[in-house]
């Protein structure tokens, strides 16, 4: 097991602590409390499974600004099989390449020059 929770190690090192009775010193920690404080100012991982999440808009490459999702999955070839009145949003892949998706589970792949990804403070400018 991998410890990522800077607390529930702190516990576990409690509960060990308990278990012998005696008082943890080394390392240069003169005191249990230079040992919480080490643990505690440690940068932690990101618990796995979570959604890594990256701020960016998408502007329509034809109007300049951002998609009307609706109206490009019922006029455009590309999008159909969408339900254009349930569209969810979009995905960004590691390649930078965009899919459409619906509410219903349906998803498209984007033409590559169709919509520009932007981040948010360059939409602002």
């Amino acid at each position: 097991m991998r410890i990522i929770d800077a607390y529930r190690a702190i516990d576990i090192i409690d509960e060990w602590l308990d278990s012998v009775g005696t008082v943890l010193v080394g390392k240069g920690l003169s005191s249990y409390g230079e040992l919480i404080g080490c643990i505690e100012d440690t940068p932690t991982l990101t618990p796995p499974n979570e959604p890594l999440t990256l701020e960016f808009d998408v502007v329509d490459t034809k109007t300049g600004q951002y998609p009307d999702w609706e109206h490009i999955a019922r006029t455009e070839d590309w999008a159909d099989g969408l339900v254009y009145c349930d569209i969810d949003g979009i995905a960004i892949l590691e390649d930078g390449s965009l899919i459409l998706l619906d509410e219903c589970g349906n998803c498209v792949p984007c033409p590559r020059d169709r919509f520009e990804i932007r981040r948010p403070t360059e939409m602002e400018d």
